[in-house]
């Protein structure tokens, strides 16, 4: 299934096989850039001005960027968050996200069922995945800076080809260092999806088991020949 999320004041949704996570542009540090120059930023104010013809964007700046970074841009998050403008301000709605992955979700009747809380449409994909994949990905979650290939073999038994075919369902992404990550909302459901499967500790444990042993390395190596190899590399983190 591929959820493609853009919004003109609706949502257009089309079915298909994979969720496609591309978000909005969004502030993520000091760009020098205005505001109104990124789309993320229009859409929430623009749904906020549509709940309360009062919001200010210049009065919301920091709270908007927050909840706009801590969604990472995506269309259907940005809208439902703004949308609790009825009853919050932008400064609790952005406090409220990261610690309630329930939070985004809407009352509303006018959006189908499935699109009315983030928790329904993640849900609704992860039917789609075989039970290997959801296995992977829920471990994965444990990686909240990214990963490379060795960090999902150790902690999450993910080979080449098991991360290959989740980046073809758009449910990790490849950054140009070649490290691997997750939407920072789908990390959070997959976390959910872990502890409810009771396997939060084993996964934790193989996190730590994995560090421990890299710092190990590292300090062997960081006056040897090798030195710069782990000075660089982007997997201590």
């Amino acid at each position: 299934m591929k959820i493609l999320v853009t919004s003109r004041e609706r949502l257009n949704i089309v079915e298909e096989w994979a969720l496609t996570l591309t978000g909005l542009s969004y502030p993520d540090g000091d760009a020098g850039q205005t505001l109104e120059t990124y789309s993320a930023i229009q859409l929430f104010a623009r749904r906020a001005r549509s709940v309360d013809h009062r919001f200010s964007l210049d009065e919301n700046a920091e709270a908007v960027k927050a909840v706009c970074r801590w969604v990472q841009g995506m269309p259907l998050a940005i809208e439902i968050a703004a949308g609790w403008l009825r009853v919050m301000s932008c400064q609790q709605i952005a406090a409220q996200i990261p610690l309630d992955f329930d939070a985004l979700t809407t009352p509303l009747r006018n959006l189908p069922e499935r699109h009315r809380s983030m928790r329904t449409v993640f849900e609704y994909s992860w039917t789609l995945l075989s039970p290997l994949q959801q296995s992977i990905l829920m471990r994965l979650s444990c990686f909240q800076g990214g990963f490379d290939l060795e960090a999902a073999q150790a902690v999450a038994g993910a080979s080449l080809t098991h991360l290959a075919e989740l980046a073809d369902k758009s449910l990790i992404h490849r950054d140009p260092s070649g490290r691997y990550g997750l939407h920072e909302l789908l990390r959070q459901f997959a976390a959910i999806k872990l502890q409810e499967a009771g396997e939060n500790r084993s996964a934790r444990d193989r996190h730590l088991s994995y560090f421990q042993n890299l710092v190990r390395q590292a300090e062997a190596n960081q006056w040897g020949r090798l030195q710069v190899l782990w000075y660089d590399r982007k997997a201590i983190r």
